[in-house]
């Protein structure tokens, strides 16, 4: 298909409300062409002009969509790892609501660890697979988060995850405070989502070689990405703090064969992490973060 112009209309930067921004690069996905600009006051990646809804539902195929992202969230098990470390169990039980579960595998390893775990997901074919693979402990969103949680028969939770979710959500803002709501005294928001910087170096690097033939940011899907700042933004706006906030580099969980992810996880990505972090440069595919409540 051939690259055509986005039908669709510009927003102000979600993170702060400005208007003026720097255009950065452009990107395509299904055949259509995005600008990748950046806020002039925060510095938040956005997909300007944004692809109307209705425009979206024709050139997204929903059971395609479904059916590929059943095999994303399969061969990314690896990264739940490091949440495990950050927020340990430690014979807690700690409630944890996963916000944008997929088909549940995170929830399901929660338990296993000792946490007492609950999922909730827009993609009513993830729930149900959830459900019979997990035990009942997922929900669909369908008439707002407060009503859905109320399907599970709890309230409140210590920890929710977001698990490359937040950057596809259009107001981020009201979506955490909405999740303040849920938490308990004390409690804590674990998100993951593309980094900035890194997204950008991936672009500088790859276009010279690959040019338009490949996404970069997957601007359809990915409407925001958010650097260590722009984290921290987010979370003031909520009321909460941020008390972690690391690149992560691996990415290593793919079908090209054992060999081929034994390369990239402990070869090619520890030295090129390396390197620029001599650099001083924050390269990184994604970023996990933690907010808590200010005391």
């Amino acid at each position: 298909m051939a690259t055509q112009m986005v039908p669709a209309t510009y927003v102000n930067c979600p993170l702060c409300g400005n208007g003026e921004f720097r255009f950065v690069f452009h990107d395509k996905s299904e055949g259509f062409h995005f600008l990748i600009l950046e806020c002039r006051k925060c510095g938040l990646l956005v997909s300007n002009p944004r692809l109307k809804q209705r425009i979206f539902n024709t050139i997204a195929d929903i059971d395609s969509h479904e059916s590929q992202q059943i095999e994303v969230c399969a061969r990314n098990l690896g990264k739940y790892e490091r949440f495990f470390k950050l927020l340990p169990a430690e014979g807690r039980h700690p409630r944890v609501l996963d916000v944008g579960c997929c088909r549940g595998e995170f929830v399901g390893l929660a338990v296993k660890h000792g946490y007492d775990a609950y999922g909730v997901d827009i993609v009513p074919v993830f729930v149900e697979y959830a459900n019979s693979s997990f035990g009942e402990r997922f929900a669909v969103v369908n008439s707002g988060l407060s009503a859905t949680v109320e399907k599970l028969n709890v309230t409140t939770f210590d920890i929710i995850t977001l698990w490359d979710v937040i950057e596809h959500i259009d107001e981020p803002i009201e979506f955490c405070r909405n999740l303040v709501q849920l938490l308990r005294p004390g409690g804590s928001i674990f998100l993951r989502t593309p980094n900035r910087q890194g997204q950008v170096i991936k672009r500088w690097v790859l276009h010279p070689f690959f040019r338009d033939r490949i996404t970069y940011i997957n601007p359809i899907e990915h409407i925001q990405i958010f650097g260590p700042s722009n984290m921290r933004i987010l979370a003031d706006l909520c009321g909460l703090k941020v008390t972690h906030c690391e690149p992560s580099v691996v990415e290593a969980y793919g079908d090209r064969g054992k060999l081929f992810d034994f390369i990239k996880r402990y070869v090619y990505w520890p030295v090129i992490q390396s390197s620029f972090r001599v650099a001083g440069w924050n390269l990184g595919h994604s970023l996990n973060c933690v907010f808590t409540m200010k005391s």
